[in-house]
């Protein structure tokens, strides 16, 4: 008996068409998932970020050179700085890894960049790691503003801006500064809760390597509910006399006083001792820095950091309370006392109060309160300078969340 089969030539190229798609497809899938295994098996990175906003009154900014008003306003980065991050590293085998870190500052009210516009100004490093510890290159903090460091104890309100005039105009840098052309060495942990850091930046003057460079180190031990730290940093001048000059291999902004020296004289020393004690719910804070511009001169204004400002010492006391595992209350004291040349002195006192409230692991929201006076001096303010006027009040109310 014989059989006949009818084919439709064109279902037939359509079936094989769509077999040899999924055959493509699949094959495509495999080989990615192989690529994405062998990648991820060799290099992680991740992808973080942080984003605080508050609205700010303050009673008191200037409105001349001889007024003063009340404003509100919408702020970034109030209690921490506004950032998005990349950071990596590779496994190359026996305890070594390369790691690289780019992060960028920037506004949420604008969207405007942070640090002066860089790209990466929070942090820009790549680097190794092992059992020898960890060495980075590139544009990053020293010890004193790094996580889980000299900052973590000098106060209850951390990288707040609450605090950052009154801390020196940031002169102490626990409040936030890095240094360019920069190569940084830390001990590995396990030291028996010991932590050793060094950092060294170029000052890049042709003809005068000392010129514009700085260096700095420090060291941590951290046992339990007690935690110490000291640290040392100094920088200098990178050109002659001036009222004011750049460091280059410092935070963008950050300026000396060089009044009386040449390039290469040493024009900033910062010296920070902290230390905090947690018993049960309550973590008590205690600070002490001292800022010393050795090339300040002249009879200038008696402004924090000006070009008169010949020393100041920043003693800073606090505490947090954790009434429960969400809410958390903040109280501390800042008093500035500044030495300017010819013998005059002055003083900056701000007293600080805040709550914090987490709504969820990476949400919360806060509201801090500052209230600075001033005598003898120029006030520096707390969120912005009050003018002639020698007192200040600020009210922030914010929510911050990171991912």
């Amino acid at each position: 008996m014989t059989h006949h089969f009818s084919v439709n030539r064109s279902s037939m190229g359509a079936m094989i068409r769509k077999s040899a798609n999924r055959i493509a497809a699949g094959g495509a899938i495999a080989l990615t998932a192989l690529m994405a295994s062998s990648s991820y098996a060799q290099t992680a990175v991740t992808v973080y970020g942080l984003i605080d906003a508050a609205i700010v009154y303050n009673n008191k900014a200037a409105t001349s050179a001889t007024t003063t008003g009340s404003s509100l306003s919408l702020a970034s980065g109030t209690l921490q700085g506004s950032r998005l991050g990349f950071k990596g590293t590779e496994d190359l085998g026996d305890g070594l890894k390369a790691l690289f870190v780019l992060e960028n500052g920037f506004s949420v009210d604008t969207g405007q960049l942070g640090q002066g516009g860089l790209m990466f100004g929070r942090k820009a490093v790549v680097g190794l790691s092992g059992n020898f510890g960890q060495v980075a290159v590139g544009r990053q903090p020293d010890f004193a503003y790094t996580d889980q460091a000299i900052y973590t104890s000098s106060s209850p309100f951390g990288f707040s801006t609450l605090v950052n005039s009154a801390h020196a105009m940031n002169l102490d840098r626990t409040e936030g500064s890095r240094v360019n052309n920069s190569i940084r060495y830390d001990t590995p942990t396990g030291l028996g809760g010991f932590k050793a850091s060094a950092i060294y930046g170029f000052g890049e003057q042709a003809g005068n390597n000392s010129a514009g460079q700085s260096a700095g180190i420090a060291g941590q031990y951290a046992n339990g509910p007690f935690n110490v730290g000291l640290s040392y940093f100094q920088a200098k001048a990178a050109s002659a006399a001036g009222v004011a000059a750049t460091i280059p291999s410092s935070d963008t902004g950050t300026v000396c006083a060089n009044v009386t020296g040449s390039a290469g004289d040493t024009c900033l020393k910062t010296l920070n001792l902290v230390g905090a004690y947690q018993s049960g719910p309550v973590l008590v804070y205690v600070s002490w820095s001292q800022v010393k511009q050795p090339l300040a001169g002249g009879a200038g204004a008696r402004t924090l950091g000006g070009a008169s400002n010949e020393k100041i010492n920043v003693y800073d006391i606090g505490t947090t309370y954790r009434i429960t595992s969400a809410v958390k209350l903040m109280a501390g004291i800042v008093q500035d006392r500044a030495s300017f040349v010819g013998g005059a002195t002055g003083r900056v006192m701000q007293y600080n109060l805040g709550v914090d409230y987490d709504l969820s692991k990476r949400t919360d929201i806060y509201s801090l309160l500052g209230s600075q006076r001033t005598s003898d001096m120029v006030a520096p303010g707390i969120y912005g300078a009050p003018g002639t006027d020698k007192s200040q009040n600020v009210l922030l109310v914010g929510i911050r969340h990171t991912f």
